[in-house]
């Protein structure tokens, strides 16, 4: 299917629309600086998208002041080069000369590149060669004297290092700490080059292995003003922060600046969504002149096509609600109060109604039955407290009563619905906009209606959810977890008796009944799920004593990309405890009786919480 939006993922996107597509985020200029940084962001949340841009930034012909080197650490490629029949002191020295190869010999090309611009004389190239050939223990009959032999040179020591590593005899060619410092200092003694730092962008750090990991972090502790890294990874990417000096770890702030991609790169909400504005305005104009259609400023606005529903509009597209006004009628008629009766039965509103039936079945709602009524009649104060704690409760409610699922429309939801990646978000776009007669008869697209773009989120929350049994390890525990904790947070949704029932997130009380192992599996699996994106953690908003220990002081909260799969709210409101002997059932299929009793105990716990309003709702459209 071609859309505009059809290509979403970086890495198969050729650089020629890259470079269209690409907009640059608010504060990406944090990243250009010689000190060592570490940036973190779930799968497509642009992190390889930016570190491709400073590779071609730093290469520019006006600048001298870096050179950039990008590499990607395939996961298939790095478990390529460990070899677990030898010690790890040999596995250490052939994937560090290996890696140290791989990177002088692009930064040959990336400098060949440059090369053409004249700013590399022929000496200046052999000066360079004969430099970083002094590393090197053998004698050599043919010296390379230019960027491309030693391009050449350095690709054979790669390919005979493989041999060694897969054989399990590790030779010792090369001081491979020396090998890119070399290459930098050689690199500044060349007169338009003599402020250049040489950045390493390193790309996917979680698929190293903890041994690899080490050397990386070695490398970070001994950057410099002439030699720095950028290296991005996804959360928990961390397998440890030794170095292979013996007891020295990256220290914080000493070694390394850390930025979170989304908050700290691109900025607020706001500031997503233009970035968001300019890469859909991109992507539509590249595919409307490559179709040959004619546009103006209006076809290049994505707001321009995502049909937005209200809630009332939504609640009134239902048509005749009287089968659900008259059970709520019967329902309240069981009070035997004549006043609230008679007052319910002049109501028309059926949200104003649910919510009355639902307060009057709350328990130390600090109202009568008939307070509730007449404050409700009179649109008071308390009214739009409790239209502002219940709203989406009702509205699920009364969807579930008539089995429609919630509308999801506008970009604005897409985003948060999306939690700022953009991957997601083309993937929703993608599957909204389509295959269209329109642009089969050389127009721009129509509207899109705020069902068709319900039905595409629900399609890549569908698959998003598909997709986590296929984690590597934990794959099956962490999808029967979020299935388990979907379900209950589905059942807290739709119960009129909680008082606060808007739950999308949790915290893990120890019970101190696990076994060694099963709280390490607990870490792990958690781990995980963080790091691919499924869960995503934040500290603890309860203070805790020894006594009353939480995993991690940590909350989790359900990425907001699964709510449409479970038909919960996305928003982050009301959280849960769960002790971590259900967390341990959790990680299998758990049946619904098993479930049923660990909600009873769930239900009676969530009142303690301190509601949160961090994902407001915008223009009465949540």
């Amino acid at each position: 299917m071609k859309t505009p939006f059809r290509d979403f993922k970086a890495t198969e996107i050729p650089p020629e629309l890259q470079e269209k597509f690409f907009v640059k985020p608010e504060n990406i200029d944090l990243l250009i600086s010689d000190k060592a940084t570490f940036i973190y962001g779930e799968r497509g949340s642009g992190k390889t998208t930016a570190l491709r841009y400073l590779e071609k930034y730093f290469n520019l012909e006006k600048s001298s002041e870096y050179v950039g080197v990008y590499f990607r650490f395939e996961s298939s490629y790095m478990k390529s080069l460990f070899n677990q029949d030898i010690s790890m002191d040999d596995n250490i020295e052939g994937f560090s000369q290996i890696l140290s190869l791989i990177l002088c010999k692009q930064l040959c090309l990336n400098l060949m590149e440059i090369k053409k611009l004249n700013m590399i004389s022929e000496k200046e190239e052999r000066n360079i060669c004969d430099s970083v050939l002094e590393l090197f223990v053998e004698d050599m009959l043919e010296r390379p004297a230019n960027l491309e032999s030693l391009r050449r040179f350095l690709d054979k020591f790669r390919i005979r290092l493989m041999r060694d590593l897969r054989k399990g005899d590790v030779n010792f060619y090369f001081s491979y700490p020396e090998l890119l410092k070399k290459f930098a200092m050689a690199l500044r003694e060349i007169s338009h080059f003599n402020n250049t730092c040489i950045c390493i962008l390193f790309d996917e750090y979680e698929n190293l292995t903890f041994t690899q990991q080490k050397v990386i972090n070695s490398l970070v502790k001994d950057s410099s003003y002439y030699l720095t890294y950028k290296i991005c990874l996804r959360p928990e990417g961390f397998h440890t922060r030794e170095t292979l000096a013996e007891h020295e770890q990256l220290i914080d702030t000493h070694d390394f600046i850390q930025y979170d991609y989304v908050k700290n790169i691109m900025g607020g909400f706001s500031a997503v969504k233009n970035l968001v504005l300019d890469m859909c305005k991109f992507r539509l104009k590249y595919f409307y002149d490559t179709e040959g259609i004619e546009t103006n400023v209006d076809d290049l606005d994505i707001e321009n096509y995502l049909e937005i529903k209200s809630d009332e509009e939504e609640i009134e597209n239902l048509g005749d609600t009287g089968k659900l006004r008259n059970e709520i009628i019967q329902q309240i008629s069981f009070l035997e109060n004549q006043y609230v009766e008679d007052k319910v039965k002049k109501i028309d509103n059926i949200i104003d109604l649910v919510l009355i039936n639902a307060l009057l079945k709350k328990k130390n709602i600090g109202c009568s039955a008939d307070q509730i009524v007449d404050e409700i009649l009179s649109k008071g104060e308390k009214y739009e407290n409790w239209m502002h704690n219940y709203k989406i409760n009702i509205l699920y409610m009364i969807l579930d009563f008539y089995e429609k699922n919630k509308l999801l429309c506008g970009i604005d939801k897409i985003i948060r619905i999306s939690h700022n990646n953009a991957r997601q978000i083309l993937r929703i776009l993608h599957n909204s906009f389509g295959e269209s007669e329109q642009i089969a008869k050389g127009r721009p697209y129509g509207k899109i209606s705020a069902e068709q773009q319900t039905e595409s989120i629900e399609i890549v929350s569908n698959k998003y959810f598909e997709e986590i049994r296929y984690i590597p390890i934990n794959g099956p525990r962490i999808s029967n977890l979020v299935n388990a904790t979907g379900r209950l947070f589905r059942s807290c949704l739709i119960d009129v008796r909680m008082k606060k029932f808007e739950v999308n997130h949790f915290s893990i009380k120890a019970s101190n009944q696990l076994t060694e192992e099963k709280r390490l599996l607990i870490e792990q699996v958690f781990k995980d799920a963080v790091m691919w994106g499924i869960l995503i953690s934040e500290k603890s908003t309860k203070e805790r004593g020894p006594e009353d220990m939480v995993y991690s002081n940590k909350d989790y909260i359900l990425n907001p990309l699964l709510a449409p799969y479970f038909s919960i709210s996305y928003r982050k409101k009301q959280k849960c405890e769960l002790l971590d002997i259900n967390v341990i059932e959790m990680f299998r299929q758990i049946p619904n009786k098993a479930l049923k009793e660990m909600y009873e105990d769930i239900k009676n716990n969530i009142s303690d919480y301190k509601q949160l309003n961090l994902w407001e709702i915008e223009n009465g459209i949540v």
